[in-house]
Formats: structure tokens, C-alpha cells, sequence
């Protein structure tokens, strides 16, 4: 149950980027803009980089609120929402911006080359996700374009994989500690479940009823078929990536995979009530699908014990581990190259980007 996290330098709220004005959304994307909103060891970082480098959730944005005002659905509250939620975009860009220029100079300091095969894949899926090459030519870019900023980005990600200091590993005590100072949070205030879901949606694209499709895979179950991996493969519930696991969080990187009565739809209780351990119902019709549970342990309500939720807060804690570790590299890196604003003027990191996590 890995929580995936490469933590950024992500700004918190209106505090960060003091003073850097970013452009409107039509200014964005019908000119293709280089004015230098910092530099990064003499690197500028312009408005044109930013929306390169998040070019699919500019675009998303963007579309959206251009269909809002083309069918008179876009009033002032969501023209005055959408404003701080772009600005708040850029301000994040920056930070992974400046980030990822520090990566790239470990990169060329240690000569790391992207494969060729890995670079026109991954080129490929950023230009479907954004619409196709003449998407790219109305914002004024290129496939080459995206071509170096991926390549780029592949380099990246190999320098935080491989390069990043070690983090010192979390030993139970510490999760035992931590476990203990939260015991309300692990408390369950009623019965509950460890379990598993694989959703078919009830309709499909064409029209199709899924009901067949769920017989199909609860058949499967009952010859021998992993509830997991058929989770994995099927299910169109988000939980499909821990293989049908529900999870909730106590905390933003921490994920537990027990869920109260109230956390289960009532017509899920009803068929969980006289469910052995280990056993699957369903299917169950509800919400515009079909669902198989898998009951996999019951919870009496109480503190849940500690070997039941131990894998979940040291990966809770090595995360933040790492986040705090990440952070002070990423510092040590900017105090080592050099920040500078637009105006040329040195600055310390906290102080461009301001409130830091």
C-alpha cells in the first residue's frame, strides 16, 4: 500500500512568490512568452517554461473556463475562482520549476543520457494527453519542444530515484511512538472492515449493461481467481490501484485500510452483516454500478492494534522522511547554484517562493 510521493517545493497559499505577477490565461496561450520570472544557477525561468512544463492541466483549465463563457455558464464567481486556482497553478509550476533546474544540473554534473525509446514514448503520451500536435501548434510549440522538456524531466526523475541522499530507515519504536500519540486516530468508534472492491459501471460507453461483465468476473473469484489481481485489472473504482483496497486517510500521506460502519454505503452494511471473513458478495447494484465486496477481517470497535496498522504509519513516516530530506537537498543545491529574481537580485529560496511545507 505504497504511497507514491515525490514531495515538491509547493507553496502554501498566497504567501508564496511574493511579488511575481503571472499572465491571465489568454495572454498564456496565444503568445509564447519569455519574460524571466527567476533564475536558477544563471538559468532563467520564464512564463513560457511554467506552462510547458504543465501544459495538460493549463490546457484542461483553460478549455474549461473557454466552454463555460462560449455557453454563457461561466458567471463572476467562477471567473474570480478560476483566477486564484491559475495563479496558484504558476505559483506551484515555479516551485517545481526551480526544483527540477537543480535536478537537471546533477544531471549533467554525473552525465546521465535519456534512452531514445523511453524519450519518444513518453513524447507520444504528453502529446495525446493534450490533445494531438495541432493542440501544440496553436499554443506556438513544437514536438521538439516537448521532446527536450521530457527528456529533461526523464533526467530528473533519475536524479531523484538515484542521486538524492540516503534517508535513514524508521524503526518500529518510531511507529510504535507514533502510534501511541495518535491512539484517538486509530481508535474505531464502531465495527469495522478491512476490504475489497471490484465496480463495473452499470452502463458502459456504447450502452452496454455491465451485469454480465461482473457475473463474468465473480465467476472468476470462485474458481480460484485473486480477488486482488482481478481488482487490479477490472475494477473501474479508484481503489483498483491497491487492488481493490479501500483506504482512507488520517493524514495526507498517511492511508489506512480500515473503514468504520459509516464509511460503508448502507446497502453494503446490510450485506456485510452475516459475511464470513474471507468471503465475497454481490453483485451488488448500486450508484450507477455493479460491486463485489471481499470481507476481508473484521474489527471489533476500539483501538485498532498496532500490528494491524504498523506497514501504514512507517510508510507515513518514511514519506515525511523523505519530504524533509528532499526539502534540505533541494535548499542545499539553491544556496550552492544561486537563485536570483527577475530583476537580478539574489534571493534565498524561502524567500521567491515563501511559506514552505
Amino acid at each position: 500500500m505504497k504511497h507514491a510521493c515525490l514531495t515538491i517545493l509547493i507553496c502554501a497559499a498566497a504567501t508564496c512568490a511574493r511579488g511575481i505577477e503571472f499572465p491571465g490565461p489568454d495572454a498564456a496561450f496565444h503568445t509564447r512568452s519569455d519574460a524571466v520570472l527567476a533564475r536558477v544557477g544563471g538559468i532563467p525561468i520564464t512564463t513560457g517554461m511554467l506552462i510547458r512544463k504543465n501544459l495538460p492541466e493549463f490546457s484542461r483549465l483553460y478549455q474549461t473556463r473557454a466552454l463555460g463563457i462560449k455557453t454563457n455558464k461561466w458567471p463572476a464567481a467562477n471567473e474570480e475562482e478560476f483566477l486564484r486556482y491559475w495563479d496558484f497553478m504558476f505559483r506551484q509550476t515555479l516551485a517545481i520549476a526551480i526544483r527540477d533546474e537543480l535536478m537537471y544540473m546533477v544531471a549533467q554534473k554525473n552525465h546521465l543520457k535519456a534512452f531514445p525509446s523511453m524519450l519518444e514514448k513518453r513524447t507520444d503520451q504528453f502529446i495525446s494527453r493534450v490533445g494531438g500536435e495541432s493542440v501544440l501548434k496553436e499554443r506556438g510549440l513544437t514536438r521538439e519542444d516537448i521532446e527536450a522538456e521530457v527528456g529533461k524531466q526523464l533526467l530528473i526523475e533519475t536524479v531523484l530515484k538515484t542521486k538524492r541522499p540516503p534517508i535513514p530507515p524508521v524503526g518500529p519504536g518510531e511507529a510504535r511512538k507514533f502510534y501511541e500519540e495518535n491512539i484517538n486516530g486509530f481508535t474505531l468508534p464502531s465495527s469495522g472492515y478491512r476490504l475489497r472492491l471490484i465496480s463495473i459501471q452499470q452502463r458502459d460507453a456504447e450502452g452496454n449493461d455491465g451485469r454480465a461483465k461482473i457475473e463474468e468476473i465473480l465467476e472468476k473469484t470462485r474458481n480460484g481467481g485473486q480477488f486482488e489481481d482481478l481488482a487490479a485489472r477490472y475494477s473501474q473504482h479508484p481503489s483498483n490501484k491497491y487492488g481493490g483496497l479501500i483506504v482512507k486517510a488520517l493524514q495526507e500521506t498517511l492511508l489506512v485500510d480500515i473503514v468504520t460502519e459509516k464509511d460503508v454505503p448502507a446497502i453494503l452494511r446490510e450485506r456485510l452483516s452475516g459475511l464470513a471473513e474471507g468471503r465475497v458478495t454481490g453483485p451488488i447494484e448500486a450508484e450507477g454500478g455493479y460491486h463485489l465486496v471481499l470481507l476481508e477481517k473484521r474489527f471489533a470497535p476500539g483501538a485498532i492494534p498496532f500490528g494491524e496498522v504498523t506497514g501504514s504509519i512507517m510508510q507515513h513516516l518514511m514519506t515525511k522522511a523523505e519530504d524533509k530530506g528532499l526539502r534540505e537537498w533541494v535548499e542545499k543545491l539553491a544556496e550552492t547554484h544561486g537563485i536570483t529574481d527577475a530583476g537580478g537580485r539574489k534571493v534565498k529560496l524561502e524567500e521567491l517562493l515563501g511559506g514552505m511545507p
